[in-house]
């Protein structure tokens, strides 16, 4: 087995082959090129291959930083081949990005078969060395295809088919897009509302540059609400071959009329749409907290957990030195830098 850096010219391809696998939107070439304006970074393709086969493909983000190189793998690598040990194709993997300087590799499993063979390994720490970024959450909360969309509607709480009723009553105007402008457009309501509730949303050129790709190959889109002709409500979707998993989302309840969301009515646009006319398997409303998980409540969704993050010396020379680093360097300061990614 060996592994290679896919050239450039073919990164593309991928978007269109990791939909015949289980391969999550994190490993998707149009989601990463949403890293490449982030600062000390910068994404990698890589495909191990066999007897002239492609066995195994990992998407990394490639960090740069205080002199140290770390790789950040969400949810994968993503095995193309299941009749090839897995043991191999890490093993293979580890000795590659060795090769190639990286000190560590901060993985984020897609399962537990990954996550015990990484387990099994005497490199492996089972704790997260670059805690500056997460990348991906280990819980989802997953709505799965029903036959109709009544059976869809049906499997919500009362409190979310009421809304809907509601939202429908006042005429918004709910549509599906994937025009820039109308990114740019809801963009505004993301700044709003971050400032509001103190969240950083990654930058609009990084939305951007994952919409324009993930539209070419229908794997992203933007759903919105407009009243009046504006747009006040926004909910950004990214895909894979088996989910649509709402990334970010925001709502102007400044312009919101007769004090009525729409936001449940998105969703349950977004889910029709997305389950039922494109036969994907689960819609992922993302994991949340607080009120903001009331709200998803009202679907009533399947919270799915995912192993957590472990970290893969391969250089243990430099890792003593790198892990000394972060431990004496004011953490929370690094934080606030790294946070400016997004």
């Amino acid at each position: 087995m060996k592994w290679r850096k896919i050239p450039a010219q073919e990164v593309a391809t991928w978007n269109q082959k990791l939909q015949q696998t289980e391969a999550y939107f994190f490993q998707f070439p149009y989601y990463m090129d949403g890293y490449h304006d982030f600062r000390f970074c910068s994404p990698a393709y890589y495909q191990c291959e066999d007897n002239q086969q492609s066995v195994a493909y990992v998407a990394m983000l490639v960090v740069k930083l205080l002199g140290f190189k770390v790789g950040l793998v969400f949810r994968g690598p993503v095995v193309l081949d299941a009749g090839r040990p897995l043991a191999l194709i890490i093993e293979s993997w580890a000795q590659a990005c060795k090769n190639d300087g990286f000190i560590l590799l901060k993985i984020s499993p897609p399962n537990s078969e990954m996550s015990r063979v990484l387990a099994g390994r005497a490199d492996v720490r089972q704790k997260d060395y670059f805690p500056f970024y997460s990348g991906s959450q280990v819980n989802d909360l997953i709505i799965s295809r029903r036959g109709t969309a009544d059976e869809l509607l049906q499997s919500y709480k009362n409190i979310a088919r009421r809304k809907i009723k509601q939202a429908d009553k006042v005429g918004y105007e709910i549509i599906e897009s994937t025009s820039e402008e109308d990114l740019r457009q809801a963009y505004k309501i993301f700044t709003i509302v971050g400032k509001r509730k103190s969240f950083a949303y990654r930058s609009v050129e990084s939305y951007l540059r994952i919409l324009r790709t993930g539209a070419e190959f229908g794997l992203c889109s933007l759903y919105i609400a407009r009243s009046k002709g504006q747009i006040i409500n926004a909910v950004f979707v990214v895909k894979d071959g088996h989910r649509a998993t709402h990334h970010s989302s925001a709502l102007d309840t400044a312009d919101m009329p007769e004090e009525v969301s729409p936001s449940c009515r998105l969703h349950f646009e977004a889910m029709k749409r997305e389950l039922l006319e494109r036969g994907r398997d689960h819609y992922n409303i993302s994991y949340s907290e607080g009120k903001v998980r009331e709200f998803k409540d009202q679907f009533n969704p399947e919270k799915v957990d995912y192993p957590a993050a472990v970290t893969l010396v391969l250089a243990p020379v430099r890792f003593y030195f790198y892990a000394l680093v972060i431990r004496v360097f004011n953490i929370n300061k690094l934080k606030r830098v790294l946070r400016k990614w997004v």
